[in-house]
């Protein structure tokens, strides 16, 4: 049986994000310095379902390393059979507990980049999601208050 949010979500954060992350600049390094990328988020973030337990991680190194960008994937947990396994993957975490770890984080590792995939856990409980989008909205805000060089 198909989960009937899956479209609404995909929406919901494109919509959320497109907004706020349509006139962000896009990052300029050094060429021979590496990109500093965080992925953030929940369980797909880490790479729960993939069979390397890299997720979309890996396919997004591959590209990002075959079009020759020098890279850094950073974050407090290691996962997955990549060379550089460093993220911010937290499985069954929502919105409200990315935040919370958030700052100490971006602080920490001063990403370039940071990916975001969150909401899926916020939407498996009626009262998470009457207020998902507000919390996104304001996670996307203190990420870019964190760390305001860089792409969200």
């Amino acid at each position: 049986m198909r989960k009937c949010w899956v479209l609404p979500l995909i929406t919901l954060v494109a919509a959320t994000l497109g907004g706020t992350a349509a006139g962000v600049a896009p990052v300029l390094v050094a060429s021979d310095t590496p990109l500093r990328v965080m992925p953030l988020g929940d369980s797909i973030t880490w790479g729960v379902g993939s069979s390397t337990g890299n997720g979309y991680r890996g396919p997004l190194w591959n590209k990002l390393a075959a079009d020759g960008h020098p890279l850094d994937f950073v974050g407090s947990v290691q996962n997955g059979s990549m060379s550089d396994p460093g993220n911010e993957g937290h499985s069954g975490y929502r919105i409200d507990q990315i935040a919370a770890l958030a700052d100490a984080s971006l602080t920490r590792y001063r990403p370039d980049v940071v990916t975001l995939h969150i909401g899926t856990n916020d939407l498996r409980g009626a009262s998470e999601v009457d207020t998902a989008i507000t919390r996104l909205r304001l996670l996307v805000n203190q990420i870019t208050a964190d760390v305001p060089d860089a792409t969200v």
